[in-house]
């Protein structure tokens, strides 16, 4: 694991620290004068204090201790060795295998790129030519999962990796039609890699890591994940893409937190002509293209 790497998880531990603070730190170049000197504490900690403005008022530099910071490199540790035990590796901003997408990003102005994540299976394909992400509702109707299968294979037919949330219904369908046309997809998820959620798709994720996909998740073994947790994942599935194609989603629905976010990264937002789908709700797929642009997927849609 690169220095970078372990100073970014070392902070990551550090009671009160987010994420936010370690982003404002890549972005200001202050990691490379730490990471090109002896990373001892005395050094870690003197560097915190130097650059004490990006940080959180929830952490008081004043009172912070080399204790503190050995306490943060214990919980590193035991991370590192527990993803160990179970193959999942670590990457950080600074890896050469760094999604280019998620770099890409980074300097764009509000942008919460992952500053280190976890992942099983080849971290490649979050750089592969093309990216098609497929999200939607859990409560998938028969025509939405029809169209959604058949989007998937011709996603895959062009040359589209596919990314997906791993969750019920749309996410599901998006994984399931590129596996059966023969490609490769990534799931995103919610939870730490020792848990599957929805139990139920265990055998989905055995399935797209056999058939040489990849699985990741920006939360540790031991992580409590909420709610909270698949809002964020949510916009990884955007940030990695090129293309958001939503199936169906209600208005109110979580999929729109990722189809809104296509405009803050610019990404191509595709969803299906609400019209095709007469036996559920599309309140979502009708908001999308009325007001965030969307591009309809028809059936003219499929012979291009």
């Amino acid at each position: 694991m690169a220095d970078s790497s372990k100073l970014i998880l070392l902070l990551q531990n550090v009671n009160g620290v987010g994420d936010a603070a370690i982003r404002k730190l890549i972005v200001n170049g202050k990691f490379k004068e730490t990471i090109d000197a002896q990373m001892t504490y005395g050094a870690i900690l003197a560097w915190i204090k130097k650059n004490k403005i990006y940080f959180s008022k929830k952490v008081n530099i004043a009172t912070l201790t080399i204790d503190d910071l050995k306490l943060a490199n214990a919980k590193r540790k035991e991370i590192e060795e527990s993803s160990a035990k179970l193959g999942i590796k670590i990457i950080s901003y600074f890896d050469e295998d760094y999604p280019k997408r998620f770099k890409a990003m980074a300097f764009s102005k509000g942008c919460d790129f992952p500053v280190l994540f976890y992942y099983l299976g080849d971290i490649k394909l979050l750089n592969s030519e093309k990216i098609c992400a497929i999200i939607g509702t859990r409560n998938v109707s028969p025509k939405a999962k029809e169209y959604g299968m058949r989007i998937a294979k011709k996603m895959v037919d062009d040359g589209y990796v596919i990314v997906s949330g791993l969750a019920e219904g749309c996410d599901t369908i998006g994984h399931r039609g590129c596996l059966d046309a023969g490609g490769k997809t990534v799931a995103i998820v919610a939870t730490p890699l020792n848990t599957i959620f929805p139990k139920t798709n265990k055998n989905l994720q055995d399935e797209i890591l056999k058939k040489g996909g990849l699985v990741i998740s920006e939360y540790p073994i031991g992580f409590k994940f909420g709610a909270f947790a698949f809002v964020q994942r949510d916009r990884l599935q955007t940030l990695g893409s090129d293309v958001v194609i939503a199936l169906q989603t209600s208005i109110d629905g979580g999929t729109m937190h990722a189809s809104k976010a296509t405009h803050k990264y610019h990404k191509k937002l595709m969803t299906i002509e609400p019209s095709l789908i007469d036996d559920g709700n599309v309140t979502g797929n009708k908001e999308l293209i009325n007001f965030w642009g969307a591009s309809s997927i028809n059936e003219d849609w499929f012979l291009n």
